[in-house]
Formats: C-alpha cells, structure tokens, sequence
C-alpha cells in the first residue's frame, strides 16, 4: 500500500518561497504518516536518521545543498531539521503588513461565500492573533460580505459567534441562488393575442362554409385569429342579405 501512496514533489526554492515550504511541509507530514515512517520507537533511535534521510530526499537536490551549510549537530534529528528550513524558508513576519491584507480583505463581486472565508483562514493564520482569531474573523465577515442585508442580519444578532456567523452566510446564499433559479425558470414570454396568428387546418369551417384554404385568396382572412362575435356577424350578414361566398364550396356543406 506504501508503494502506491505520491510522494510529494521536491520543494521549490523560487517565487514565494514562504507558501510552498508551508505546503510541502504539510505533504510531507502526510505521506510520512501514511507510510508510517515516522513512529517512533524507544528501542530503535535509528528512526531519527532515517527520518531525516526521508526528508531531504522528498525535499530535493537544492535542499541537500542547503542542508549542507547547516553545522549544527543536531540537525540529523527530525524537529531541529525542520526548525531550520522553518527559518531559511520562512522570513521574519511583518505583522502590522499581515494584519492590513487581513482587515482590507473584501468580498468580491460574484465571489462565492466559501471562497471568501477560506481566503480570510489562510490570511489570518499570518497575523498572531492568538486566541482573538475567531472573533476577529467573525468581525471580518461581517465587514467584509458584499451583501447589505446579511450585513444588517448580522448586526442585530446579539450573540454572535463564528459558527453562527458563517451559517447565517451560508443559508442566505443558497436562498439566493435557489430564489435566482427559481425565477429564471418561471419567465414566460407575454403574448400578443391581437398580433397573435395561429397556423390553420387547410380546410377551415366558417359559418356552415368549408373554405378551403390553398385555393382561394382569402386565405389569409381565414389564417388570422377569428373570435366568436367575427363568426356571429359573418353568419348575421349571410342570412339578411342572402349572401353566398365566392369561395369554393364544399357541396356537403352548403348554407341552409
């Protein structure tokens, strides 16, 4: 099963070398706990070694070069090893610099909820807020979201928690997409009934007469919306006047 676990790729040394030792770091710790290669045991103090071995083979060629200019004994144990490329990779943190990025981060416009707040995680780690992360966080959310009526929803909790906090986001957003669905899917296109045509039978009846509709001119009368009161007055005209269409006959559906 260890064979077919990946090893993490070398560690980069280019571009922000800061985030890549952060996340190498925490590949590294995975795989060595999934190939349980890092356990220790009281009676084999070998596994220090190899533990460090492991590393600077997963970390690459231009770390062993780094390691080489280490003169410090102890760094073929595993925790000081680790401490020292914590230092290489890591410069001295300007937290004043951390904290604006932190408390200028702003949702952006279509930018999903959780992105947002996974964004202001990772920035927050930076700033050694201690045990003031939560709410700060939490305070963050509330200025931050783009949305004036969570904004308001959320100011006139009480007792507002992170947790709490983050649900009520949540929820408004799935709301809001379901509501957007919803209404694009009940749109219905208005019609125009006085403009509206309707396609024909050929042979159309009109008052007690077949008209039949692809010999004759007045086709297009025919093809346009009749009413009820149209077909009263036709009929009404035809027995005052004694009228007969010009249009062919049908002979078994002559006027009475």
């Amino acid at each position: 099963m260890a064979s077919s676990i990946p090893a993490p790729k070398p560690l980069s040394f280019t571009g922000n070398v800061a985030e890549n030792w952060r996340k190498w770091l925490q590949q590294y710790k995975l795989f060595m706990a999934a190939t349980e290669k890092n356990r220790k045991s009281e009676k084999n103090r070998k596994s220090e070694k190899l533990q460090c071995a492991m590393f600077l083979t997963l970390a690459g060629e231009r770390a062993i070069e780094i390691y080489n200019t280490f003169t410090e004994s102890e760094i073929d144990m595993i925790e000081p090893l680790i401490h020292k490329f914590e230092a290489y990779c890591t410069p001295k943190k300007n937290l004043t610099y951390e904290r604006h990025v932190f408390h200028s981060r702003k949702q952006h416009v279509d930018e999903t909820f959780d992105h947002f707040l996974t964004d202001l995680k990772i920035i927050i780690r930076k700033c050694s807020y201690g045990q003031l992360a939560d709410d700060l966080l939490r305070d963050q959310i509330v200025e931050g979201t783009q949305s004036d009526k969570v904004r308001a929803r959320l100011l006139r909790e009480s007792e507002l928690d992170l947790q709490k906090c983050i649900d009520i986001c949540r929820a408004d957003e799935a709301a809001t997409a379901r509501m957007k669905s919803l209404s694009n899917t009940c749109q219905v296109k208005p019609r125009n009934e006085k403009f509206e045509t309707k396609k024909r039978d050929p042979h159309l009846l009109v008052a007690g007469v077949v008209i039949h509709m692809d010999q004759d001119p007045a086709r297009r009368m025919a093809e346009s919306v009749i009413t009820a009161a149209d077909l009263i007055i036709f009929r009404k005209c035809i027995e005052v006047k004694n009228l007969r269409p010009k249009w062919k006959q049908s002979s078994s559906n002559k006027l009475q």
